[in-house]
């Protein structure tokens, strides 16, 4: 037999595969907005804004009742009014008169 030394075989190694980039973390903008609003968020932050005063989401009740054949508020409303008037009148007749001397001043002679 012959002495072979390992010379007849011959392996073929691929390369390696190039490494993954490595991933830089993602970091946020040091971009600075003072802006109230967006282009996208108008809409929605302004109808919120609005309508957490209570007197803009009272009227806009009163705008979809309104705008409601069917339902018609006037009467309600006039019989509110009225007996609001009539307890607020019984509560201060008087509030047309001018109001005392205050008590700390002289009268004028």
């Amino acid at each position: 037999m012959e002495d072979r030394t390992g010379l007849d075989r011959v392996v073929f190694v691929p390369p390696a595969p190039p490494a993954p980039p490595a991933r830089q973390p993602v970091y946020p903008t040091n971009r600075v907005r003072t802006t109230k609003y967006t282009l996208w968020n108008f809409v929605p932050k302004n109808l919120f804004l609005q309508f957490m005063r209570v007197a803009n989401s009272y009227f806009l009740l009163m705008f979809i009742l309104q705008t409601i054949p069917a339902l018609n508020a006037w009467p309600v409303l006039t019989v509110r009014g009225t007996k609001n008037a009539m307890q607020w009148h019984a509560a201060a007749p008087c509030s047309w008169a001018p109001p005392p001397p205050h008590p700390c001043r002289r009268a004028r002679a």
